[in-house]
């Protein structure tokens, strides 16, 4: 009976292993080179003692920082800096841009920042986009920083006028001469006084020009010699009864303004620098 029993041996059946389908070549080279224990066992050692170890895959974009990819070492959590460590910071990023920005001077690094390529000529603009677009929103007034506000750090500057020891001193006395131009001016201050000085006197030149002109109807004429008649404004006392000192007064402020604010600050008393208006001469009257 014992001799008829016949021994089965059970064999417990064991899950398919997934397949791992071929990385593509457009992600292997992004890969890292893996050792060999990382790699899978083949399929035909199912019965064997050692487990599979697990391939992961990781992402191609793990080592491009520039893309914004997750680095290999834990983020660090900045802690808020000050206004003052921020400043110094900036401080610190300036004298390592002037060391090795590769200009020769900070004027010419202004010359080269605000280079203003001629469109009339043709001229191509060798500035790049990032280059024109941060000088256009600074001159429209499209950032917090002012261009009133440069121009008052370089002309309030310590060194924008010549010290006692210099050689140039008698810039100092020199904030403007009609026969010296801005150009022959070494500091920045007596220069840029006196390149506003000759730029507001050119302007006003262009404006009492037109207030002298012929055609204009303040201008009397007692006689006209036969010429002009139809233009000509003589005297008369319907023309002497529409003359007033507030209506020229009014006139002179629309037509030239600059001017106008010129002689009206010549002759206008000031009290703790504000413009008072005197009952006897007023500086209205002074000023026409």
């Amino acid at each position: 009976m014992d001799s008829n029993v016949q021994i089965v041996k059970s064999f417990k059946k064991l899950k398919p292993i997934a397949e791992i389908p071929e990385t593509p070549e457009f992600v292997t080279c992004f890969l890292p080179s893996l050792p060999n224990s990382l790699l899978p066992s083949p399929p035909n050692d199912q019965h064997g003692s050692s487990p599979i170890t697990p391939l992961f895959l990781g992402s191609p974009f793990n080592d491009l920082g520039c893309l914004g990819g997750s680095s290999s070492q834990p983020r660090l959590i900045q802690h808020p800096q000050s206004e003052a460590q921020k400043l110094s910071s900036k401080f610190e990023k300036m004298e390592r841009f002037l060391k090795d920005s590769g200009f020769d001077s900070v004027g010419e690094f202004l010359k080269i920042l605000f280079y203003n390529p001629s469109h009339i000529s043709g001229e191509s603009d060798p500035r790049g986009s990032c280059h024109a677009k941060a000088v256009s929103c600074f001159l429209q007034r499209q950032n917090k920083i002012k261009m009133s506000d440069i121009i008052s750090l370089i002309y309030k500057h310590k060194h924008s006028v010549p010290s006692l020891a210099s050689p140039l001193y008698s810039e100092r006395h020199a904030s403007f001469s009609p026969s010296v131009s801005s150009g022959e001016i070494f500091h920045a201050r007596p220069s840029l006084f006196s390149w506003a000085t000759n730029l507001v006197a050119d302007h006003v030149h262009c404006e009492i020009y037109a207030l002298t002109a012929k055609d204009d109807i303040t201008h009397l004429r007692a006689l006209t010699n036969g010429r002009c008649l139809d233009r000509a404004n003589l005297v008369t006392w319907e023309a002497l009864g529409r003359f007033s000192i507030a209506a020229l007064c009014e006139k002179y402020k629309t037509r030239a303004p600059v001017s106008w604010y010129l002689t009206k600050s010549m002759t206008a008393s000031r009290k703790n620098g504000i413009v008072i208006l005197k009952k006897r001469c007023p500086h209205l009257i002074v000023s026409i």
